[in-house]
């Protein structure tokens, strides 16, 4: 007699390190054109993507279904009197509210989501919040929030690649350093050619790593590269992992889900033919190649002439399971 059951989970499940993540699946967006950043949802289990063209925060599930909209003012001139000049990166704070990367204002705008609204510059304004001076499109190409310190972090584009922490905005003294020493960044580019960056992501907001050592940790999205780099606080180089054979040439943003996976979004391609994969913009998820299992606890009873052997493990998946075995 065997049977296995689904336990509850009691405690966080250890995640794989960085250069372990090798499993990829692309799924295509229909709907979000030049997707360039993406933020998850930990309260609904949803991800929330943007373009660069800043005209819609677009809902989709975790293999890129569409599932709403919240557009934002886009249609105007000048293109100061946009909502978004160039949104570039997307990052969830908690209650249903997301900052938006606005690249050349070199500006986070936080904003409540709601299916169906329409968001003006002046709905936006009294909430956007400054990482840095105007800088063109080489400015801040992505953000994250930080639970540790309830900060944002930032990361400027190339020209040359600088990381931003923004700090205090529940206060409203919002201030922003840049505190990664430079010769840390310039290491980035010596030792693995990282001279542009794409996307920036706290550890400490992913739930698997509550109780890991690598929780203050960030990683790094190079698009340039095809890279994602781990590196602590200080800005020492911790793991690397190549993105090159996901296949696809602009992969601009990155997220994880709270068991771990990583998910990218990267821009279809207009000079691609009408029926190319390549042609929409993708969702790509990205984890080890086979769940990681722990043991729990495994024991061995009789009853007479039965012998009961019970197994008890979990897996990166976010649930336990129960084995037992009668003879």
């Amino acid at each position: 007699r065997v049977h296995a059951v689904e336990v509850g989970l009691g405690h966080a499940v250890p995640v794989e390190p960085l250069n372990r993540y090798t499993s990829i699946t692309t799924h295509i967006i229909a709907g979000v054109s030049e997707a360039s950043g993406v933020g998850y949802n930990w309260d609904t289990g949803t991800l929330f993507a943007i373009g660069d063209e800043g005209m819609a925060l677009h809902e989709m599930s975790k293999t890129g279904q569409l599932l709403g909209s919240m557009a934002f003012d886009y249609n105007r001139t000048p293109r100061d009197a946009r909502a978004l000049d160039d949104s570039e990166g997307v990052a969830y704070l908690g209650n249903n509210t997301f900052m938006i990367a606005d690249e050349r204002r070199n500006q986070g705008a936080v904003t409540p989501y709601q299916e169906g609204a329409f968001r003006t510059l002046q709905d936006l304004a009294p909430t956007t919040y400054s990482f840095g001076p105007y800088d063109g499109n080489t400015g801040l190409e992505g953000v994250c929030y930080d639970p540790l310190d309830n900060a944002f972090w930032g990361v400027k584009e190339s020209g040359p690649v600088r990381i931003y922490k923004l700090t205090g905005v529940s206060t409203g003294n919002p201030v922003s350093t840049q505190p990664i020493a430079t010769k840390y960044i310039s290491r980035l580019q010596t030792a693995l050619d990282v001279t542009q960056a794409s996307d920036i992501y706290a550890l400490s907001a992913c739930a698997a790593f509550a109780d890991s050592p690598r929780r203050p940790n960030l990683l790094i999205l190079s698009r340039q590269s095809n890279l994602i780099v781990e590196i602590n606080r200080t800005g020492e180089i911790v793991d690397t992992v190549s993105i090159g054979s996901i296949g696809r040439n602009i992969i601009e943003g990155m997220v994880m889900d709270e068991t771990g996976i990583l998910y990218f979004v990267s821009e279809g391609s207009a000079t691609e033919p009408v029926d190319s994969p390549r042609k929409n913009s993708a969702l790509h998820v990205v984890m080890p190649p086979v769940p990681r299992f722990n043991v729990i606890s495994h024991a061995c009873s009789f009853s007479g002439e039965e012998m009961t052997a019970t197994l008890t493990w979990d897996s990166i998946i976010g649930a336990s399971y129960q084995i037992e075995h009668s003879l």
